[in-house]
């Protein structure tokens, strides 16, 4: 109902002191329930003021946008505007949609984001999209030398989230993605296949779905950053990832603050529009113990910042600013071939099985002993090794991670089998500690 909404920015629609695409629906709506009989008599009379000054939804929507001076002087830019209410939508009365924030006047922006100090207080923890890395409708700044494998993470990690499986032992919270290839797509198509072979998804349709833009999008330029608003809100990605921000801000300086300051702005409007994690990917500087390439508005701004460093197929991944929670430790990974690219393994995985505690093979051998086709389910493993139960389950985790043993069922009914070394060596997927918790 009407009088369930902003009172204050109904008014002043209705009187044509604004003309938002908005404010033009919610006058089109008010007139229709006025000619029902249906509104409030405070109302009725701004509408009716808002009538006086303005013929028709037209009139007012061109003087308040380009000036009452710009109407005779300008014919082609009235003309758009005509269009532009011609085309708007019909909304059904019963069925109003929320007054969007954007349309409300400064000070009245201000006022809904006041919060008591027991609202503050009552304030939720962060939830996480991937456990300790990303929190969920944030922004946070990927970065590392050119060459150092932060494609390969971005890509990792956007695939773990659209298939909602575990990142190398780190919960995930699977939803949609949006992946902005600005440098564009050449070999992306063959690491996506490596990642999937190495993780054994067959179909990642199955799962929820990766957009890819194979192209730049200017998100210095405001124009371009409302269109891609437009898209995320149809789209509703829970992770957004921009590779890179060199690629994607042409026309700034990315050693201004000022010009930087913009560029955050708008991808703090993507991050409010959509609800998702906005993932920058971004190079270091010349000198790589300075952090991200130039102004530090950016690294100030952002939620997270994380670094990738390497040496050779090492990759290490280092949380360095975790705003509403503590930083996660180093998680250090190995690219490991497979087919015609690479995939990313816990560098602790790729070990033998001389690499392990006595106590710990044991468990492992009394998993062969009983191993059928298929898989064993937990009871059956369990119930053959004589160690306490919390003790099984550490060696459970300790063989998982560093890919002795593999599940091929699903968390919640798991069937696990031994992977031979032979086939670990011939077999780079089976060097993931991540197999006991992805199900195709």
């Amino acid at each position: 109902m009407v009088a369930q909404r902003d009172r204050e920015w109904l008014l002043k629609a209705a009187r044509g002191d604004i003309a938002t695409n908005a404010a033009i629906r919610q006058v089109q709506i008010m007139r229709a329930r006025l000619k029902a009989g249906e509104l409030d008599p405070e109302l009725a009379a701004a509408l009716e003021e808002g009538d006086a000054r303005y013929p028709g939804d037209a009139e007012r929507f061109v003087e308040l946008r380009i000036g009452p001076e710009r109407v005779e002087t300008d014919p082609a830019t009235t003309e758009a505007f005509e269009r532009i209410i011609e085309n708007l939508p019909d909304i059904d009365p019963e069925n109003l949609p929320d007054i969007d924030p954007r349309d409300l006047p400064p000070a009245d922006r201000i006022k809904r984001s006041l919060r008591t100090t027991a609202q503050i207080v009552d304030l939720p923890p962060p939830e996480w999209l991937i456990d300790g890395y990303l929190a969920k409708n944030s922004l946070a700044l990927l970065y590392g030398p050119s060459g150092c494998g932060k494609t390969f993470l971005a890509l990792d990690w956007a695939l773990h989230v659209a298939t909602g499986s575990f990142w190398h032992g780190n919960r995930v919270d699977g939803g949609s993605v949006l992946y902005i290839a600005a440098e564009g797509v050449a070999g992306i198509g063959r690491r996506v296949k490596a990642w999937m072979d190495h993780n054994g998804i067959y179909d990642l349709d199955r799962h929820h779905p990766i957009h890819w833009l194979p192209e730049a999008i200017n998100i210095a330029e405001p124009a371009s950053v409302w269109g891609l608003i437009e898209v995320v809100e149809e789209l509703q990605p829970s992770l957004i990832v921009i590779d890179t921000l060199a690629r994607s801000i042409v026309g700034a300086d990315e050693n201004s603050a000022k010009d930087m300051g913009e560029v955050i702005k708008h991808l703090d409007q993507l991050r409010r529009a959509s609800g998702a994690t906005v993932l920058v990917v971004h190079h270091s500087g010349k000198d790589a113990s300075a952090g991200a390439r130039g102004s530090s508005a950016l690294r100030a701004a952002v939620d997270t910042e994380l670094e990738v460093t390497a040496v050779d197929t090492q990759l290490t991944v280092k949380v360095t600013k975790q705003k509403e929670a503590a930083e996660a430790a180093p998680m250090r990974l190995t690219r490991v071939e497979v087919g015609d690219s690479c995939a990313l393994v816990p560098s602790s995985s790729v070990m033998t099985d001389d690499d392990l505690p006595a106590a710990v093979l044991d468990t492992l051998e009394a998993l062969r002993e009983v191993y059928v086709e298929g898989g064993v389910p937990v009871s059956v493993w369990k119930s053959a090794v004589d160690v306490s139960e919390a003790t099984f389950y550490r060696h459970r985790s300790r063989l998982l991670d560093v890919g002795l043993v593999k599940n091929l069922g699903s968390d919640k009914r798991p069937l696990y089998v031994p992977v031979d070394q032979e086939e670990r060596a011939s077999d780079p997927s089976q060097l993931s500690g991540d197999s006991h918790s992805l199900t195709p």
